[in-house]
């Protein structure tokens, strides 16, 4: 039986685009891609899939319900955010102003917030013209970001693939905290980090 994939993507990230690059980095596996919207931890761990894995946001979600997952389900997370804002000392590299900026964009100009966001985290990824989940999600994603950090009993139940070159956290804080890691040279693109996960399982 082939292995199947439940994601949980990056906040702003199109899950058709995740998805695709998914399949490239892995192409003998089924992947279902949920955007990081308040359902998407229900719906990764009742799709039946045999791993689950975050990206970015999406790490922050899963490690956060990380005691949900049971034993028999791997987890990955790529490019994990422990806590996104400078100020929490988990590892973030953003300060909360610059958060607080960009959802104040987000009320103003959404396309134009993605592809700030886009710009500070280094993604290839160029805004399609249409959101790539609601409105109302983005808002969520962001507030998620500013308040939540992951549990420290999360870190040392997933497998972490951290980026050396993250604009947004720091890989020496990572490789701190997360027992089971591998640190690879490229950026926080999640089309950089997919391809490693093959190489771990």
């Amino acid at each position: 039986m082939s292995e199947t994939w439940a994601w949980i993507s990056g906040w702003g990230i199109q899950p058709e685009r995740f998805k695709a690059a998914a399949e490239r980095a892995l192409p003998d596996a089924t992947h279902q891609v949920f955007a990081p919207e308040p359902n998407a931890v229900d719906a990764a761990l009742s799709s039946g899939a045999s791993r689950i894995g975050g990206y970015s946001l999406g790490s922050l979600l899963l490690m956060n319900a990380v005691d949900r997952i049971g034993s028999a389900c791997p987890a990955t997370c790529l490019a994990p955010i422990p806590s996104f804002c400078k100020e929490a000392g988990l590892g973030g590299q953003t300060p909360r102003a610059i958060l607080e900026s960009l959802q104040a964009k987000l009320e103003r100009n959404p396309q134009a917030a993605l592809k700030l966001f886009y710009r500070l985290s280094g993604l290839n990824d160029e805004p399609s013209g249409t959101l790539p989940y609601s409105i109302e999600s983005l808002q969520w994603g962001l507030e998620v970001l500013a308040t939540q950090f992951a549990p420290q009993d999360a870190f040392a139940r997933v497998h972490a693939i951290i980026s050396d070159a993250d604009r947004l956290i720091d890989s020496h804080t990572l490789r701190a905290l997360f027992p089971q890691h591998r640190t690879v040279a490229s950026s926080h693109d999640y089309n950089d980090l997919l391809p490693m996960v093959a190489v771990h399982k």
